[in-house]
């Protein structure tokens, strides 16, 4: 595998590979330079919003393309959450550093592609994705919410639900006592609306 990861790295143009989860994590050090977290955060919530789209549509996206002043990014979505991001130069052709991707791991496995940034990387993965235990309250809680959530922002109601708890269970344990920090993430989501206030004292009887 580490092998294939070498090619990748050698395609013309990319100055480096790694295994993109969420904002949480990139796996191994295959990005020569720091990329800026909220850069970061726009290339999620860009990647959610249009594998989500895809999905509803019947397609799957394959690559996406992200041009900066100094650099551009290639993603290839794996699953949910998950890509290979590439960084490449300013000047490279996108599609052509995707067509050489895709032609390198055409015959490799999902599995195989997981394991490419290191080889800590599956052990990492698998703490990443280990599946939330949740008490028997919080899913109706989380109900709750969503109700509410809908009738502040109607139909991002369930995009922004699914970010604000994926952070919000990421930094602490699901418990009900920490309610009122999820509560302010979605807040701050809402913006100045003026269902904000409603939205506030509604999510204060759930406490």
């Amino acid at each position: 595998m580490q092998e294939l990861l070498k090619q990748l790295t050698a395609i013309s143009g990319v100055n480096g590979v790694c295994l993109f989860v969420k904002t949480e994590k990139m796996l191994s050090d295959g990005i020569p330079v720091s990329l800026d977290d909220k850069l970061l955060s726009v290339v999620d919530s860009e990647m959610f919003h249009m594998v989500k789209a895809g999905a509803s549509a019947g397609l799957s996206v394959k690559f996406s393309f992200f041009y900066f002043d100094k650099y551009r990014l290639v993603v290839m979505p794996l699953k949910e959450d998950i890509s290979l991001l590439f960084l490449c130069s300013s000047q490279i052709d996108c599609a052509t550093v995707a067509g050489a991707a895709a032609k390198l791991t055409c015959d490799v496995s999902e599995k195989e592609l997981l394991m490419l940034a290191d080889k800590d990387g599956e052990e990492q993965l698998e703490d990443v994705l280990l599946e939330e235990i949740d008490s028997e309250e919080m899913p109706k809680i989380y109900d709750q919410i969503m109700v509410i959530l809908s009738e502040a922002v109607g139909p991002l109601a369930e995009d922004i639900m699914y970010d604000c708890l994926h952070k919000w269970k990421q930094s602490g344990d699901a418990v009900h006592s920490r309610i009122p920090d999820l509560g302010e993430m979605l807040v701050k989501e809402i913006g100045d609306s003026s269902y904000t206030v409603e939205f506030i004292e509604k999510m204060e009887s759930i406490y």
